[in-house]
């Protein structure tokens, strides 16, 4: 069983050190911090393909990364676009890049905290492109 302690150091280790969030040719200054941020938007950007999921979260940070890392599971199946939804986005892609552990999610993406949000600070799911 995981101790809240350690989904806390697990859900810290995949923070972006970075200052800058960029996604195709904009890019986002961020605001640092650290997995305990809430009521934030924020970015998950795939170390290998370096497209990026942008969302918002009322709850901290690391409980949302534990979401997403949660749903990375067998049954999962990205062929079936129903079964694909924002609770999944992340680990979808990730077995794009046939990853379905919890150790390999954390090193395919970076997550980031921006000083301001998209425009309309609403959620998009920048690469979610299923065929």
């Amino acid at each position: 069983m995981t101790s809240k302690n350690e989904n806390h150091s697990e859900a810290c280790t995949v923070m972006s050190e970075k200052s800058v969030l960029t996604i195709g040719n904009i890019s986002y200054t961020c605001a640092g911090g650290d997995c305990n941020a809430f009521n934030i938007n924020y970015g998950a950007q795939c170390t290998q393909c370096h497209k990026a999921y942008i969302g918002k979260t009322v709850q901290p940070l690391r409980t949302r990364i534990s979401e997403h890392r949660n749903t990375l599971n067998d049954k999962l199946d990205i062929k079936n676009t129903g079964d694909i939804s924002d609770e999944n986005t992340l680990a979808a892609h990730a077995i794009e890049h046939s990853i379905r552990t919890k150790a390999g999610f954390n090193k395919l993406y970076q997550f980031y905290i921006w000083a301001r949000g998209p425009k309309n600070r609403v959620w998009y799911t920048l690469y979610c492109t299923i065929t």
